[in-house]
């Protein structure tokens, strides 16, 4: 692998983080579109959770690949979820994705992080990345989604997560409020 550098992810990678992540989903499997906006509203938010864990890989000063998830507790135990993991299309193949899930272990919380889960494509070139590395299909759960009718243009207004914090989970000013 190259000399590639995993680092937490702070505000001055932000733009590389979200030119990488545009650029690692505009390929296979997923094809996707995404506005900058749209991905610096997701990962700020992913940063924000609690229990939240978000690395980026850099080689020299060019961020490459980032995993963006965080810790839940779950029946007496803690699962971590893998929200985002995403390496740019020229950096595919070269281990950076398995060298950031592996720093999970290598972090302070790693130690009591019980199961790692995400979601990912059926039959894709992704799914065969994670089973390589020991993550497996559970059949008996399903991934259930229902659409919305569209209540808004799409845009989430303000900076950054601030609009969708605002639009989502108004923050009470005063009593008359809650």
């Amino acid at each position: 692998m190259p000399d590639i550098q995993i680092t937490p992810y702070a505000s001055p990678y932000e733009t590389m983080t979200v030119s990488a992540y545009i650029d690692a989903f505009s390929g296979a499997p997923w094809f996707d579109v995404w506005e900058p906006q749209w991905v610096a509203d997701r990962l700020t938010w992913l940063n924000s959770v609690p229990n939240a864990t978000s690395l980026v890989a850099l080689d020299k000063d060019q961020v490459v690949g980032g995993l963006f998830g965080y810790a839940k507790p779950y029946k007496g135990r803690l699962d971590f979820e893998i929200a985002e993991l995403f390496v740019t299309q020229a950096w595919q193949g070269q281990g950076i994705g398995k060298t950031l899930i592996a720093e999970l272990d290598r972090l302070p919380q790693g130690k009591d992080i019980n199961v790692v889960h995400l979601l990912t494509a059926r039959d894709s070139t992704s799914e065969t990345f994670y089973q390589r590395l020991g993550f497996t299909r559970n059949d008996r759960l399903g991934f259930l989604i229902k659409r919305r009718p569209s209540r808004s243009n799409g845009s989430i207004t303000g900076k950054g997560c601030g609009g969708l914090r605002q639009r989502f989970f108004p923050i009470a000013t005063s009593p008359s409020d809650r």
